[in-house]
């Protein structure tokens, strides 16, 4: 065992500078409605399910197994309140078009 005492320190997240600090960064709106739906790698799955690529082509592209891409797309499926992936890649395409036009 060590003799040596150890400090245990909570910090906090760093800001971008002018963010306001750490309470900016905790209240930031998303930078877009599918930001605010869908975690990161629940975009990149839709994404490749919007380019036509299917759970296996998923795994592979992202070095993941076809049951975790299966449970991504349930959760998908779920956030944006759809009943199967065509529906999803096509609200998912609609909302990216609204958000260009819009400017976001």
């Amino acid at each position: 065992m060590c003799t040596e005492d150890i400090d245990l320190v909570r910090h906090e997240p760093i800001a971008a500078p002018g963010a306001g600090g750490a309470r900016a960064a905790a209240t930031a709106r998303p930078a877009t409605r599918i930001d605010g739906l869908l975690t990161a790698r629940e975009r990149e799955v839709l994404e490749l399910m919007a380019s036509g690529a299917t759970n296996t082509g998923v795994a592979q592209r992202l070095v993941i197994s076809e049951g975790t891409v299966k449970s991504h797309v349930k959760h998908i499926l779920r956030k944006l309140r759809v009943a199967n992936r065509a529906e999803a890649v096509s609200r998912y395409l609609h909302m990216v078009h609204r958000e260009r036009r819009a400017g976001l």
